[in-house]
């Protein structure tokens, strides 16, 4: 599901599910930087932000400790990670697509680029790339702005989506 976020969640969420697969959950940084292939200004960066969404959202049951060379993360089991995407999905552009396809009758991409501050070339480029992904799992957007496909594929696809 992390398809659906936008670049800097989608760094976000790897950095977490690294340290969540991690033993002791404990790493270096240069370690995440090359199992994500992904520069150290960008780990840091990106770890300076979760740490910071944590306590805007007030996700007080995951901790992250970012020393000199050290990223640790802990969690007492009263909150996942998964509370965190959930979160950065609901700020990411293609899922508010797909959610607003998925969910309203009359939805266009007029309304969507004017609720969003987007510019409606903005939004037919997000549709093209949310085609792409759908595709990927056999179901397009018809001209109505209504998933297509079998049946079966699209409620595979949005349980995993809603899950």
């Amino acid at each position: 599901m992390n398809f659906l976020l936008n670049k800097e969640y989608q760094h976000r969420m790897a950095i977490l599910n690294h340290l969540e697969l991690t033993p002791l959950q404990t790493t270096s940084i240069q370690e995440v930087c090359d199992s994500l292939s992904l520069s150290s200004f960008i780990v840091k960066k990106s770890i300076k932000q979760i740490i910071e969404d944590l306590n805007e959202h007030h996700i007080t049951g995951i901790q992250i400790k970012l020393d000199s060379k050290k990223i640790s993360l802990n969690s007492d089991g009263t909150d996942s990670i998964l509370t965190l995407q959930r979160i950065y999905l609901k700020d990411s552009n293609l899922f508010l697509l797909l959610d607003g396809i998925f969910k309203e009758k009359e939805f266009s991409l007029e309304q969507f680029s004017a609720n969003q501050y987007l510019s409606l070339s903005a939004a037919y480029l997000l549709r093209n790339e949310l085609e792409v992904i759908l595709n990927n799992y056999s179901i397009s957007i018809d001209s109505d702005l209504q998933l297509s496909g079998l049946e079966s594929d699209i409620r595979l696809f949005l349980f995993e989506v809603y899950l």
